[in-house]
């Protein structure tokens, strides 16, 4: 799991890296390139979306992926959506309507739907 989760971090390091590089060399502004390191908010939010939202969720989705079936865990992806709402509301203080609610029980609905149904589903063809 550990050998995957590097490799797809070490191919999106070298993919972005060398875009911003060829980009920089085309409007020639290299001495720009390390420029935003200097900047306390620019490296923490780097930490935070390199390490947690890239390293760690690609972690955990390998590993998920290692339990169960792809398209179980795609359904989980959709979870995204409801937890967004959540910390737009909780965080940033946005309010919470009906229509977000709706959303919600939907996203739920087929997350359980289509596990607890696709399940079935497969047994009772094999049967």
């Amino acid at each position: 799991l550990f050998t995957i989760t590097y490799i797809m971090t070490l191919f999106g390091f070298i993919t972005f890296n060398g875009l911003a590089l060829t980009n920089h060399l085309m409007n020639n502004t290299i001495h720009q390139f390390m420029e935003p390191f200097v900047h306390l908010d620019f490296v923490i939010a780097i930490v935070y979306l390199g390490l947690l939202s890239s390293l760690v969720t690609s972690y955990l989705s390998n590993y998920a992926l290692s339990k169960i079936e792809a398209s179980k865990m795609s359904v989980f992806s959709n979870f995204a959506t409801l937890i967004t709402i959540l910390a737009g509301v909780f965080f940033l203080k946005e309010q919470f309507h009906l229509y977000h609610l709706v959303g919600a029980i939907i996203i739920i609905t087929g997350v359980i739907g289509t596990n607890y149904f696709g399940t079935k589903g497969k047994h009772s063809e094999k049967a």
